[in-house]
């Protein structure tokens, strides 16, 4: 949908980087790991076939990536920078409202909110509630969060643990599951 292009400045990578940046700005791209090196000294792009989703800190910089592959046989189809998951995508959303709807990835959080669920952020995976998330949910003074995992043994498996952690942290927590398919995009495409 070309209005979540637009506002969550997704992209694609189709791998021309490297024809189109100096010599400094492979430098800092490899600081970045957005490119990477092998041991024989080739230079790659990280995220080449990728679409690509930005997460920005409270001031709009960018402190994370994520790329989901677009060939569906990909080994690894979900890709993130190295180091840890800086920030939350959509954090507007905790900002504005009480109830925060949790989803295993942001494809699944984007397609909540085609449907008109604004109240969305994702996880980076079933087993990525991180301490980031925690600790903008409490500043934002968000009270109850949905659990709306994949409908498959791994989400199933992480509500438990995530369930717990929330309640710790005094949260109310909920559980949705997508009526149709795996996941909340599968359950989008159904119709």
């Amino acid at each position: 949908e070309p209005a979540l292009i637009k506002r969550f400045k997704i992209g694609y990578a189709e791998g021309s980087l490297l024809k189109i940046i100096s010599n400094g700005q492979k430098e800092a791209l490899k600081a970045l790991h957005i490119l990477k090196t092998t041991e024989k000294g080739r230079t790659w792009e990280f995220f080449a076939g990728c679409i690509t989703f930005p997460v920005f800190d409270e001031s709009g910089k960018v402190v994370h990536f994520y790329g989901r592959k677009v060939d569906s046989k990909a080994e690894k189809p979900h890709l993130y920078l190295t180091g840890s998951h800086k920030s939350v995508f959509n954090r507007k959303a905790s900002r504005v409202y009480d109830t925060i709807i949790l989803t295993e990835s942001i494809l699944d959080c984007l397609s909540l909110i085609t449907i008109g669920f604004e109240n969305v952020q994702p996880l980076y995976g079933v087993g990525t509630l991180t301490e980031d998330h925690l600790q903008i949910l409490k500043a934002d003074r968000v009270k109850t969060i949905v659990l709306g995992p994949d409908n498959d043994p791994a989400g199933r498996s992480g509500i438990a643990k995530h369930k717990l952690i929330l309640l710790e942290n005094g949260f109310k927590v909920k559980t949705i599951v997508p009526p149709a398919g795996k996941d909340w995009n599968d359950c989008l495409i159904a119709g």
